[in-house]
């Protein structure tokens, strides 16, 4: 695990201990573990929804014009984003 999910860990259990000593409905601890599910959900598909748009700025510059000058400076912004070189190849779902 990383480290923010360690902690995250380490800090629902201890909310957890505490709870196991005053019943409630709903506890506090599955509230907070409930919304960083959803915050992390929506992280995600944010990163996904602009990491498409990199890749279909990238294919539309190819498929307009090999050529094109805007093309690298695209590529290199694909790079910043995901850390990764563009390729043809490449399949968000993989």
């Amino acid at each position: 695990m990383r480290e923010k999910e360690k902690k995250r860990r380490i800090a629902i259990d201890k909310i957890k201990e505490k709870e196991n000593k005053v019943p409630q409905d709903k506890s506090v601890a599955e509230q907070i573990e409930g919304a960083f599910e959803g915050l992390a959900d929506g992280v995600k598909e944010g990163i996904n929804k602009k990491t498409m748009a990199y890749d279909k700025k990238i294919r539309d510059l190819i498929k307009d014009n090999p050529t094109n000058p805007l093309l690298e400076p695209a590529k290199e912004d694909f790079k910043r984003w995901t850390k990764k070189d563009w390729h043809e190849d490449f399949d968000i779902n993989k």
